[in-house]
């Protein structure tokens, strides 16, 4: 009887184990296919430039997250939901929902921080409280709230120093310096505008960018932000009175994206920034009294931004640029007009 009864309790064990391991794995796959969506599926749908799609990708992970005790996930399960509220509050951001991406993003915000304060060492803790402060500071910043967008940027600058002291050739990190000084460039150009502090941030936000590319094993993968860089520094020296250097990085942003939109034509994200870099120019031809270069810019950018809203109406960020850009070419037919009297 001592006898069967240690062998049923071997054979107990042996089943409970094989489930766990099994469960383990089942996991495992969930998680990995997770992994998937939120990084290679999120990059490939935001190149196509469909939120619906991306809204359905975030909607399916949630729906997986609310079945799950939270008690008894893994931190980097709580990561990966935290990430999805992320990704959903920029979806609501685009669509115009501010209250709803605020919530979003705030629930986040506290899971990271939690998780952070748990372990201040762990560096993918520290990644991820630094996706949510920057989240809140580009939210706060769109509803005017200058002042809490500007605490958030600066605690997401000071998590990315520490991203960066723990791995200091990591690219992705210095990519976070990059974003880190560039969200306070982008801040010191708001009105009041602090024209030396915003140029000082520009330029060490280009210069951990350049860092970023250098040590990626791939120059393109990194090239939007790296024009997007060139894009703001180009602002901070018009502020600083200083139309040449504008354009020079103005024609090096648009050198990168005329580069990536050749390899990639169909991604939403290089013709936005194709717009964005047309309409800086038609600025500056404007600038030196060049009306047709101006025009030309001009309907180069309204061009582009007719096919975005056209792929995606729900957008509410293309639809209110494009209302921009026929308003400039109104007022540019009217200056010439008057020009000419």
């Amino acid at each position: 009887m001592a006898l069967a009864a240690m062998l049923a309790m071997a054979l107990l064990t042996a089943t409970a184990i094989g489930a766990r391991r099994e469960a383990e794995r089942q996991r495992a796959e969930v998680q990995g296919l997770i992994e998937f969506m939120l990084t290679d599926l999120r990059d490939k749908l935001e190149g196509v430039g469909r939120l619906d799609a991306l809204d359905a990708v975030n909607t399916r992970i949630l729906e997986y997250y609310e079945t799950q005790d939270p008690d008894r996930q893994p931190p980097e399960s709580l990561q990966w939901r935290a990430r999805m509220d992320l990704g959903m509050g920029e979806i609501l951001r685009l669509r115009g929902k501010l209250d709803e991406a605020e919530a979003v993003i705030q629930r986040a915000r506290r899971t990271t921080a939690a998780q952070f304060a748990a372990d201040p060492e762990d560096l993918d803790r520290v990644f991820a409280h630094g996706q949510s402060e920057q989240a809140i500071g580009i939210i706060a910043l769109q509803r005017d709230g200058v002042a809490e967008a500007r605490r958030a940027f600066e605690s997401y600058r000071d998590l990315s120093k520490r991203l960066v002291a723990g791995e200091p050739g990591n690219a992705a990190y210095r990519r976070e310096m990059g974003f880190a000084y560039g969200n306070l460039c982008s801040h010191a150009l708001i009105e009041p505008a602090r024209p030396t502090e915003a140029l000082a941030d520009c330029q060490t936000a280009l210069a951990w960018m350049e860092r970023a590319v250098a040590a990626s094993r791939n120059p393109d993968t990194y090239g939007l932000d790296l024009a997007n860089r060139h894009a703001w520094l180009a602002d901070a020296w018009r502020e600083n009175e200083d139309n040449a250097k504008a354009r020079e990085h103005r024609l090096a942003e648009e050198t990168i994206v005329r580069r990536l939109m050749a390899r990639d034509p169909e991604n939403m994200k290089y013709r936005q920034q194709w717009v964005a870099v047309q309409r800086a120019l038609a600025a500056l031809e404007l600038a030196d009294g060049r009306f047709d270069l101006a025009r030309d810019r001009l309907e180069a950018a309204r061009e582009g931004i007719e096919v975005m809203v056209a792929h995606e109406p729900a957008n509410t960020v293309w639809a209110a640029r494009r209302r921009t850009i026929l308003e400039n070419l109104d007022l540019l037919e009217q200056m010439q007009r008057e020009r000419l009297q």
